[in-house]
């Protein structure tokens, strides 16, 4: 039986800062929650061309520059297949001064530093392209019926060798079960989702990022 979802969106303060807080309940239970300063501009999601300012081997991880005064913390664990706008190959450890495209994963909270990735994710309304992980996933809210059946849809896609990026299908694209494979293409590429507006924009943000050699900071 699939849970129930349901989206909460509130304005609350918290230690005196106004605040607009969105949360995920399913069944009664607060699966995430989001919080942000209100009036604030968030930045998560964004995708830049950065610059490795430094490596610290203690604590595994780089520090990234990806505007004027902006420094971000990047995991090296988090670093695979990187896009570098400086001709490196992906094979290469990370260096300082290098220039790749990286994703705001976190935003700067209690002192910390807003967190990046090397795994770009493009978030379509039923696919979600990404480019550190390869392979062809499912949400695991899907049940292995409704998997099967999408499963078969992406036969085309499971033959192209080598794929610069790898796919997830969500939770919504169950609603496809009624429309058929033709209409998920046809919606895909209307909603710029994984099959062709997503794959397009990926090869979009990666030739564009390569004409910007030498300017970090640059929002894609």
């Amino acid at each position: 039986m699939r849970k129930l979802s349901k989206l909460i969106i509130a304005e609350m303060e918290i230690e005196g800062v106004p605040c607009n807080a969105s949360a995920l309940e399913e069944d009664g239970h607060i699966m995430e929650l989001m919080l942000e300063e209100k009036g604030k501009k968030s930045i998560l999601g964004n995708i830049y061309v950065g610059q490795v300012e430094n490596i610290a081997a203690n604590i595994q991880a780089a520090f990234v520059m990806i505007a004027p005064g902006v420094r971000c913390y990047l995991p090296l664990s988090d670093v695979k297949n990187p896009v570098f706008s400086s001709g490196r190959t992906k094979n290469t450890p990370l260096r300082p001064g290098d220039m790749l495209l990286v994703q705001v994963s976190r935003e700067a909270m209690k002192g910390k530093l807003p967190a990046v990735t090397t795994n770009l994710n493009f978030t379509g309304k039923y696919l979600v392209l990404t480019t550190g992980e390869k392979k062809i996933g499912f949400s695991k809210k899907l049940i292995q019926e409704e998997k099967n059946r999408l499963n078969k849809w992406l036969e085309e896609e499971r033959e192209i060798s080598p794929r610069e990026y790898g796919i997830v299908v969500r939770t919504n694209a169950a609603f496809l079960y009624e429309c058929g494979p033709g209409h998920m293409q046809q919606t895909s590429g209307r909603d710029c989702d994984g099959y062709s507006g997503g794959v397009y924009m990926y090869f979009c943000i990666s030739e564009g990022n390569k004409s910007r050699r030498g300017k970090e900071g640059a929002l894609l």
